[in-house]
């Protein structure tokens, strides 16, 4: 729905939140949007929570509310002014069961800060669950254990495709090695290693190639063939 002054509601959100992480960010935790804004088509105002560093102190939290107003009062639109340090945030959670610190970890969007919040979205399902047993625990142990292999998956596919550029990066020494003592243009590997009579180029491109058709490749592995290249190089 546009606001009196013709922009979106998104268009809004978008400004307001661009504009606080464009002079706060490096000061924020979370930066949450939850409420009418965020659910609804025809909202009536937008509810946000600011969560900052425990470290800031009482007037960098004025400024950011200072900007919230005004941020409100340009774009003709009520914007509800929360802004807390986290340990306030997860007390008022925790302790007093603030509505808008639970609406928001339930209910809410993260705009920045998504990692914190989907932790803490977690610890705070477990913590009002309606039920604690195994199995919640279960759940989110599994949960984890599946984002931990989806991460070993792809950390296992860099080192492969590391190992590919680093065997490249060897085989082009080797044919330039052959190039400035032989006078040869070779672009064969097993021509390279026929004409190849430096023993410890040798020696490199053997590992690299190696290293290259090996099913597991290790950071350790690359980052000593790295320094023999390297050394050898210089």
């Amino acid at each position: 729905m546009p606001s009196p002054q013709g922009k979106t509601m998104k268009e809004i959100i978008r400004k307001v939140s661009e504009e606080i992480l464009r002079k706060y960010g490096s000061k924020l935790i979370m930066l949450i949007g939850f409420g009418s804004a965020f659910e609804r088509d025809r909202p009536n105002d937008i509810d946000i929570v600011v969560v900052v560093k425990d470290s800031e102190p009482n007037s960098v939290i004025q400024e950011i509310e200072n900007l919230i107003t005004m941020l409100s009062e340009q774009n003709n639109i009520k914007i509800a002014n929360n802004v807390v340090r986290l340990s306030e945030f997860l007390f008022d959670l925790l302790y007093n069961g603030n509505p808008i610190a639970f609406n928001a970890l339930f209910k809410g969007t993260p705009i920045y800060g998504e990692d914190v919040f989907i932790s803490l979205h977690k610890f705070a399902k477990l913590v009002y669950g309606s039920v604690i047993t195994d199995e919640t625990f279960k759940a989110l142990i599994s949960e984890e254990l599946r984002d931990v292999k989806l991460g070993l998956t792809q950390c296992e596919l860099l080192l492969q495709k590391l190992a590919t550029k680093l065997y490249v990066a060897v085989t082009l020494t080797s044919q330039a090695w052959v190039l400035k003592n032989k006078g040869k243009i070779v672009f064969n590997v097993g021509q390279i290693e026929e004409e190849l009579e430096d023993e410890e180029l040798i020696e490199i491109l053997k590992e690299a190639k190696k290293l290259k058709t090996s099913k597991t490749v290790s950071q350790e592995d690359i980052a000593k063939l790295l320094e023999k290249l390297e050394n050898y190089l210089n």
